[in-house]
């Protein structure tokens, strides 16, 4: 699906640009959605680099405090964060909330969403404690905001409890997250995305404070649901796919754990891409597994042979 939608909107851009000129508002729209979809195909670097380009042109044509170009700055700092850089994402945030504040004001979806990013980079620079400070302060600003209910609002409690978890707390973050997700169900809808996200992570946590079992069967009632609502090639359902091949690989259950990584394999190629981090990742566990099956052969032949 993403390298599918990068090369639509690169075909868009090129008519766009031809018919508009390099510098209309439609053309820097579409070259920002070429950006966003090389990033998602997992060339985090390239995105940088198409946004870092873009950043400039915007400022020349439409100014330095547009909302577009503003929300190019928010996508130079993320992609920065997303190519090896999570110090330097945090530095841009801080930087670009400053310019939110004065051009937007302090109670603006896109600066509360910066503070988000802020919070979220302050966790992956290593910093977890502070994170969730940073996002428990927020939760406040956004209920007052945008309201309890807003989706931006559910999605900051997705965060604390994430950072709950993440710094030490597991058992809070799986009750925390299934607070959400009731929460979720009522003001979104049992099937939207993010309630099906929630139901990734209070599976996640399952696994991760004890019960395995249940966490595989919460994965694959789970994955039956991706499939149905956002389909099978969504990057969510392939996601619950490769958790269900590392949490069967971790009951000791190897042949089973290799069959799952090996039929996912060919559609994270097909959807994301033979360089994409998770591609990558389900091919190693292939290769590993693999490995593990040809040395327990051989020295099941050398038993035998003795």
């Amino acid at each position: 699906m993403a390298t599918e939608n990068l090369k639509r909107w690169e075909s868009w851009l090129k008519r766009i640009s031809q018919t508009l000129g390099p510098t209309h508002e439609l053309t820097l729209s579409a070259r920002s959605q070429v950006a966003h979809w090389t990033g998602e195909t997992g060339d985090a670097p390239k995105a940088l680099r198409l946004f870092e380009a873009l950043v400039k042109e915007q400022v020349f044509a439409l100014g330095a405090r547009h909302r577009d170009t503003l929300y190019t700055r928010n996508n130079v700092a993320h992609w920065t964060g997303q190519a090896g850089d999570p110090p330097t994402a945090l530095h841009l945030f801080r930087m670009l909330l400053k310019e939110q504040k004065l051009a937007l004001g302090v109670k603006h979806r896109d600066t509360l969403h910066t503070r988000n990013n802020i919070a979220h980079w302050t966790g992956e620079s290593g910093d977890g404690t502070q994170a969730l400070r940073l996002f428990c302060a927020l939760l406040k600003d956004q209920e007052r905001a945008l309201g309890a209910s807003h989706r931006d609002t559910l999605h900051t409690q997705n965060n604390i409890a994430h950072w709950t978890g993440a710094t030490g707390d597991g058992k809070k973050a799986l009750r925390l997250f299934r607070a959400l997700l009731e929460k979720q169900e009522q003001a979104l809808r049992v099937d939207d995305p993010d309630a099906l996200h929630t139901r990734n992570n209070i599976a996640h946590w399952t696994g991760r404070t004890g019960n395995v079992d249940e966490a595989i069967r919460l994965f694959n009632a789970l994955l039956k649901d991706l499939e149905r609502v956002l389909g099978t090639d969504h990057r969510l359902t392939l996601v619950v796919r490769s958790e269900i091949a590392l949490w069967t690989a971790g009951q000791e259950r190897g042949g089973e754990a290799l069959r799952l990584f090996r039929e996912l394999l060919p559609d994270q190629e097909r959807v994301l891409g033979l360089e994409h981090p998770d591609t990558i990742k389900t091919r190693q566990h292939v290769k590993y597994w693999q490995e593990k099956f040809n040395e327990w052969g051989r020295m099941q032949a050398y038993a035998n042979s003795g």
